[in-house]
């Protein structure tokens, strides 16, 4: 233990430091993209913004943001930004577009940006979660898709997603889910289903999960819940919330 501190206090001395991470706040502006606070850039916060691509769209399509990690976009209105850089961002571990207006959207476009490890995606409507949205994402760990009005999943939607760990779909018009369209998701360990209109909940909703440990339900007419039925598919679930959140 005193090893350990003398060492501490002789890197403090000497002048080291922890690496500091370079984050750019973009709040509140009205023009072309900025490229300049972004493109060295580790972490980009986009907030109350209207960025355009306009004249400049080839010449950012043609740039590589290869320092940034983080992009988090909240109450903008964005050109079509997927569309002219998903695919210069080689090294994004994490996107999240909150009640945003993203010109031309499509969530499959996200399939470009392979790296992402977190996406959230909220309050953009999508209704229908399609087969191989994101098939090419298969390091995604944690998945939020709220408020976007989704009422129907088809049954290989989740294609690819062989280490997600989080399904948030909470705040949806979800009245069913079908197990074969869980089925990827192996290394499932929490599912959120909160405030949708699901009535009945069980092992014809939830293929075989090894991994799955919680299920969240409230706010939802639930009707009937097989918890027997979900620990036979699921053997290390121990948490099924139904009451209010």
């Amino acid at each position: 233990m005193i090893s350990k501190f003398i060492c501490f206090a002789l890197l403090v001395s000497s002048g080291f430091a922890a690496p500091t991470i370079s984050t750019s706040g973009i709040t509140d502006y009205n023009g072309p993209f900025p490229v300049d606070k972004i493109l060295n850039a580790e972490e980009v916060v986009i907030k109350n913004s209207k960025i355009t691509f306009d004249g400049d769209a080839k010449a950012v399509s043609s740039l590589v943001f290869s320092k940034l990690k983080k992009l988090n976009i909240e109450g903008s209105h964005l050109g079509d930004i997927l569309g002219g850089i998903s695919g210069a961002l080689p090294n994004l571990k994490t996107l999240v577009v909150k009640k945003s207006t993203l010109d031309n959207f499509k969530l499959e476009d996200i399939n470009a940006i392979p790296s992402l490890e977190t996406l959230e995606v909220d309050d953009i409507e999508l209704k229908i979660l399609k087969d191989n949205s994101l098939d090419k994402l298969s390091q995604l760990k944690t998945l939020t898709l709220n408020s976007a009005k989704i009422s129907e999943i088809q049954n290989q939607a989740f294609n690819g997603l062989v280490n997600l760990e989080v399904l948030n779909l909470s705040h949806n018009s979800l009245k069913t889910i079908s197990k074969e369209s869980l089925k990827p998701l192996k290394k499932l360990k929490e599912l959120c289903l909160q405030h949708n209109s699901l009535t009945k909940f069980g092992p014809a909703n939830v293929p075989e999960l090894p991994e799955l440990v919680k299920v969240c339900l409230e706010v939802n007419p639930i009707e009937e819940v097989d918890t027997d039925g979900l620990h036979k598919v699921a053997p290390k679930l121990n948490v099924v919330n139904i009451g209010a959140a």
